[in-house]
C-alpha cells in the first residue's frame, strides 16, 4: 500500500493514475477484474481496468456502469454483487466471477467515484475489509488532490473579473505558440486590441462602471469566439475573430 500510495504521488496524469490503481489494486486482492468508476453527474463513467480480465483498450469499454456500481455509490457504502449482479458482469466484461464488491470513492463529504473487485468463479472470496478500504481511501485521497491542484491552477490563470485567461495565461500561450511556430518555421500574428475612451469612462464615471464594461466586452468577446462567428460589432466598429 505504501509503494501504491508513493507511486501515485509521482504519476503524472490521472488517466495514468487511475489504470495503474487497477491494476496495482487486481495484484493486492488476486481479482480477476479491477475497475474505478469516476462521478460525472448524473452517471458513473468507466475511468481505468487492470487484472487479467481487463481491456486495456478505452474504446473497448462498455458505456455506463454496472448495477453494483451504482449501488455502492446510491448507498454511500460497499456494496456485495448478488446473483444477478454477477450475472451482469460477466455479461458486461466477459469474465466469469465467484463475487464481486464495489466502494465508493470519497474525499470529505464528496463522491468521486467507485472502486470495482471482481474475484474469478473458481476462487473461494473473502474480502479484506480493511485491504479495500484502505485502497479506496488511497484512490479517492489521490483524486481528490488532483482536481485540487488542477483547480488551483486553473483559478491562477483566470482573471476574477472577466473569467477570462489572465496575462499569466496569456504568456504561457504565447510561450507555447512561438515554440511551435519555431519548430515548424511558421508565422504567428498577434493582435491587441484596445478599447476607445475606456480611461474617460473609468475618469467620469467610475472604476465600478469601468467593471461592467470590461464584463460586457469579455462575454461579448468570448461568446463570439465559442460560436465560430468571424466578424462582430462593437458599436459601429467591426471585428474579427
Amino acid at each position: 500500500l505504501l509503494r501504491l500510495a508513493h507511486t501515485l504521488a509521482r504519476t503524472l496524469s490521472e488517466q495514468s493514475a487511475l489504470g495503474f490503481l487497477a491494476r496495482e489494486t487486481s495484484e493486492l486482492t488476486g481479482a480477476t477484474l479491477a475497475g474505478v468508476y469516476l462521478a460525472a453527474e448524473p452517471e458513473l463513467v468507466p475511468a481505468g481496468f487492470g487484472g487479467p480480465g481487463a481491456d486495456q483498450e478505452p474504446d473497448n469499454w462498455p458505456r455506463g456502469a454496472p448495477r453494483v456500481v451504482r449501488r455502492a455509490y446510491g448507498d454511500s457504502r460497499p456494496a456485495a454483487a448478488g446473483g444477478r449482479e454477477l450475472v451482469e458482469l460477466y455479461r458486461t466484461y466477459g469474465v466469469p466471477c465467484g463475487a464481486a464488491t464495489a466502494v465508493r470513492l470519497r474525499a470529505d463529504v464528496e463522491g468521486l467515484g467507485v472502486l470495482l473487485i471482481v474475484m474469478p468463479a473458481n476462487v473461494q472470496f473473502d474480502r479484506d475489509g480493511d485491504l479495500v478500504g484502505a485502497l479506496a481511501d488511497i484512490a479517492a485521497g489521490d483524486l481528490s488532490s488532483r482536481r485540487k491542484l488542477a483547480l488551483s491552477q486553473a483559478e491562477a490563470r483566470r482573471d476574477p473579473l472577466t473569467h477570462l485567461h489572465n496575462r499569466r495565461a496569456f504568456d504561457e500561450h504565447l510561450e507555447s505558440i512561438l515554440g511551435q511556430a519555431t519548430t515548424r518555421e511558421a508565422p504567428v500574428t498577434l493582435v491587441l486590441v484596445d478599447l476607445d475612451e475606456f480611461k474617460e469612462i473609468n475618469d467620469t464615471q467610475g472604476h465600478s462602471a469601468g467593471d461592467r464594461v470590461l464584463v460586457s466586452v469579455a462575454s461579448m468577446l468570448e461568446s463570439r469566439a465559442r460560436t465560430g462567428e468571424e466578424v462582430f460589432r462593437i458599436g459601429g466598429d467591426e471585428f474579427a475573430v
